[in-house]
């Protein structure tokens, strides 16, 4: 701990031992000075536990004469600060995250990123609001979570069929777009948040399903569909369907009609019409 630093000459942090720190009012490299925080060949952070922190005190006793306190300046000499390289050093939130909540979900991997507990990292509004910075004390490895659909909504249904069946979570209880036209089979599910969605899974029932349809998405509740995925070689059963994209708050399967005549059952050739619609 110092008061004030003039760096006239070659300072080092030991890019070796941990936790060093440096605590000064107000910090200054002078015209052939250098101040060097790890290095190209050790960077800090190659050694676990090993940081390199530069403390600027509330304020000095001895102000320089020029600049004040409370600074940390280069006039004319080189400061060199060399971190441990990260995959990314920022990504976004897959979820929204409620005020005062402990846990975020990412669009990416901290691992893959090179982020590590007791990391600090700061969490930016885009909006309004402050910014906040918190303290990295767990990494969970990636899994998947399920989004909850909170409503369900078809082009035709049948009153005993409804479209609220295709997300009760029992394949046994079915929806049916029985007798819709061309452009009424179809099935939107509202997620319980806007979030990243990576992929969706579907189970169409033999022999009414869609060989061919499109996978829209829509970003808010008046917001325009668009298309995210296409299918062109659907069958029965489940279907997975990679879609990776962000701020999702509805998606809608849209089966094209013209697809669906003479449907098979298990590769068998069928005579389903159209209209017979989706189970």
């Amino acid at each position: 701990t110092v008061d004030g630093l003039k760096i006239r000459g070659f300072l080092k942090f030991d890019d070796e031992v941990a936790r060093v720190v440096l605590s000064v009012g107000w910090l200054l490299v002078e015209k052939g000075g250098v101040l060097q925080i790890g290095s190209p060949q050790s960077p800090i952070g190659k050694y676990p536990g090993v940081k390199a922190t530069i403390y600027i005190k509330r304020e000095a006793i001895n102000r320089h004469p020029v600049y004040g306190d409370r600074f940390l300046h280069g006039d004319g000499g080189t400061i060199e600060m060399f971190g441990k390289p990260l995959g990314r050093t920022w990504t976004l939130l897959s979820r929204s995250v409620a005020e005062g909540a402990r846990e975020l979900f990412l669009k990416h991997s901290p691992s893959d990123m090179g982020w590590s507990i007791g990391d600090q990292v700061g969490v930016a509004t885009t909006s309004r609001g402050e910014s906040t910075k918190h303290r990295i004390v767990d990494i969970r490895p990636a899994t998947e979570e399920l989004v909850p659909i909170v409503a369900t909504r078809a082009g035709a249904e049948e009153s005993h069929l409804p479209a609220a069946h295709a997300a009760d979570g029992n394949l046994a209880s079915l929806w049916s777009s029985y007798l819709g036209g061309q452009e009424d089979h179809w099935l939107q599910m509202d997620l319980a948040s806007v979030t990243f969605v990576t992929h969706v899974r579907f189970y169409f029932q033999e022999p009414r399903h869609a060989p061919e349809y499109q996978v829209e998405v829509k970003t808010s509740p008046n917001g325009s569909w668009w298309t995210a995925a296409n299918v062109s070689d659907g069958k029965g059963g489940w279907q997975e369907v990679p879609l990776n994209v962000d701020h999702v708050h509805s998606i809608r399967m849209f089966a094209v009609y013209s697809s669906m005549w003479n449907r098979g059952y298990k590769g068998n050739p069928g005579a389903e019409p159209a209209w017979s619609g989706l189970w």
